[in-house]
Formats: C-alpha cells, structure tokens, sequence
C-alpha cells in the first residue's frame, strides 16, 4: 500500500490538549460550513462517507446509488497537501446539490470557492 502524508490523514492532540490538528475531514467539515455560509444549506439528504483517493479522481462517487456520497482526490494528492486542499475544496462545493453531472455554473463556483480557500 503507497504511503499517504501523515497530516492529510492522522489527528496529532495539541499541545494544549484543547483539540487535534487538521485533517482532510476535520478540514472537509470547515470547507461545508463556509460554503454554507456562502452559497446556502446543501440538500442534508445525502449522506456523505468520506474522503478516499484514487486514479480517477478528483471527483464525486455516488456508491449504490442510496443517497451516499464519498469524495475521491487524486492519487497525486496523497503526497501533497495543497493539492490535496485545493481538490478537496473543489469537490467541497457538490456537495450543496449533489447531482451526476454539475452544470458550468457549479463548476465555475466549485473553482472560486477552491481558489478563495487556497488563499
């Protein structure tokens, strides 16, 4: 099994013992509020599972077609996390509507909210 970056997957407490460092899904928790706050609530009818990497990605998988939803990052994202930010910040956005495939609209919207999070 390839190796993935320690931070992108693995939860270190803090110092402080006040919380635990960032991760992909404490990171995919923040990007869902702010977009939220930005764009409206998402349709809370799906259930979202998590974050995976593959060759395919990035992309949105919607396995057994049952209102689940998984967001799948690129395999090169396993190694870099801005990367792996960026593209999780892009999928972030399907999830306000979830639908097999996303208009221009929500594209050029899932690329703004990615580059506004980067910064």
């Amino acid at each position: 099994m390839a190796n993935i970056k320690d931070s992108l997957v693995t939860a270190n407490r803090l110092p402080s013992g006040s919380g635990y460092t960032w991760t992909l899904a404490s990171r995919l928790g923040e990007m869902i509020e702010l977009i939220e706050e930005q764009f409206g609530e998402r349709d809370r009818s799906w259930t979202i599972l998590g974050i995976e990497f593959c060759d395919t990605g990035p992309q949105t998988w919607f396995p057994g077609d049952c209102g689940h939803i998984i967001i799948q990052l690129g395999l090169s994202a396993k190694q870099d996390l801005v990367q792996a930010l960026f593209q999780l910040a892009q999928s972030a956005v399907h999830l306000l509507d979830p639908v097999r495939s996303a208009t221009v609209l929500e594209e050029g919207l899932a690329t703004y909210f990615s580059l506004q999070y980067h910064s």
